[in-house]
């Protein structure tokens, strides 16, 4: 799975998963983020933050891409020390990563963006069976809209949610393609009985997303929600997919049902497996504060964001809402780099998380890091050098070192040769 294709891309922001990056597509300082035009598209990308670090779905997303880049690194523990490595590095798929390589492609959907769509026109749902190697059965969930058919997935989910919450706080009129960005909205208008607002639409998004097949979850929530007679509560909707994952997915025999308390324990676990290094545990720890802040949350209130939203001043919740768990580096199309948490010691351990996609890069041919221009106006130590754009490999010669520099010596790479 190439983590660099999976990048949830708004035509003016992007968020990179497992990367922990936000993007906004805007040379402008944005130092002073916070009440700029800007502000709505950070908010969009924050949402993908939160879906990728407090669903089941992105949870699971995140440990993937992780294992993507151990399994690479196993592949070349099988060099002796000063081999030469061929970039890409090629990796072989046993049973287990193939199977979610191709489960995953099945859950992402369709990532196709169509604006010349009319909202008005039939959506029409429907789902076939799949098999796949290891798994006794895959529900594909299949629209059709006009003469355009795609496979729904999380990826509209993701994109119809944030864009939802991005025009509720700012009362935006600004119009985005009706794929992916109104998917759910008219789905739900089309397929539903019941009169649903802005706030039912970002609660069933964010409770379809806390299964690890969210298409499937929609699929079913539309079919039940219809057999209602009134429109229920927002918590019947995270109710409703709570119950259903207990009809997981079975691989090899086994149920896979994880509750969001085992999810992030499994994250937490996996960190303290992939970074046992003391030296890193701000970096670590980073992260991990956030996921249980989060986890917390939704045990506390299943559907919090729609309780933030409600408030007399959403945009100002929100806000509070963003200094309370914390924010990763928000990059500008420059590579310069700005945060909200001002705590140097946070700082860098948010930029160290950006450092991993810069590692996949490698692996993947490129031979730069995109990381210099943050380096070289934010960080103390670390100061970029001429190897950071021809040759990051060479930067563990250098001290002190930069995140990517730790990163690659942390797991051994610079025993080896990079340099052809």
């Amino acid at each position: 799975m190439k983590t660099i294709d999976l990048e949830l891309n708004v035509t003016r922001g992007t968020y990179l998963p497992a990367a922990l990056k936000l993007i906004l597509n805007t040379d402008a300082n944005l130092e002073n983020l916070i009440g700029s035009e800007f502000e709505e598209i950070y908010i969009h990308e924050f949402t993908h933050f939160i879906q990728d670090i407090s669903t089941i779905y992105g949870l699971t997303n995140f440990i993937l891409n992780l294992d993507d880049l151990a399994s690479r690194a196993q592949e070349i523990y099988k060099f002796h020390d000063g081999s030469k490595i061929t970039r890409p590095v090629q990796m072989e798929l046993n049973s287990n990563t193939r199977i979610n390589r191709l489960l995953f492609k099945e859950y992402f959907g369709q990532s196709l963006k169509k604006g010349d769509i009319n909202s008005s026109s039939n959506w029409y749902i429907t789902i076939e069976k799949k098999i796949i190697e290891g798994v006794i059965s895959l529900n594909s969930i299949k629209v059709k809209v006009e003469e355009v058919e795609f496979k729904l997935g999380a990826f509209h989910m993701m994109e119809s949610m944030a864009y939802e919450i991005q025009k509720f706080i700012y009362n935006s009129n600004s119009k985005s393609p009706e794929i992916p960005y109104c998917v759910v909205r008219n789905i739900l208008k089309k397929n539903v009985k019941h009169n649903l607002d802005t706030l039912d639409i970002i609660s069933i998004c964010d409770a379809s997303l806390l299964s690890f097949h969210p298409s499937e979850a929609l699929y079913s929530l539309i079919i039940d929600l219809n057999k209602l007679e009134s429109k229920p509560d927002l918590k019947w909707y995270y109710e409703y997919v709570e119950d259903g994952m207990n009809t997981a997915i079975e691989i090899d025999g086994q149920n896979n049902f994880k509750n969001i308390s085992d999810k992030v324990s499994e994250v937490i676990e996996y960190l303290n497996k992939i970074i046992p290094d003391p030296n890193l545990k701000d970096q670590k720890q980073w992260l991990i504060n956030k996921l249980i802040k989060l986890k917390d949350k939704r045990l506390n209130e299943s559907d919090f964001l729609a309780t933030i939203l409600k408030s007399e001043n959403p945009r100002l919740a929100f806000l509070e809402f963003i200094a309370e768990i914390g924010s990763p580096v928000i990059f500008n199309s420059n590579g310069f780099g700005f945060t909200i948490e001002k705590n140097e010691k946070i700082q860098d351990a948010s930029v160290y998380w950006s450092s991993i996609i810069e590692i996949i890069r490698i692996f993947y041919g490129n031979s730069d890091c995109s990381l210099v221009e943050f380096c070289k106006n934010n960080l103390i130590e670390g100061k970029p050098n001429e190897y950071c754009n021809l040759s990051p490999w060479n930067r563990t010669t250098v001290f002190p070192h930069c995140y990517f520099a730790k990163f690659w010596k942390f797991w051994k790479f610079e025993k080896y040769d990079w340099n052809h």
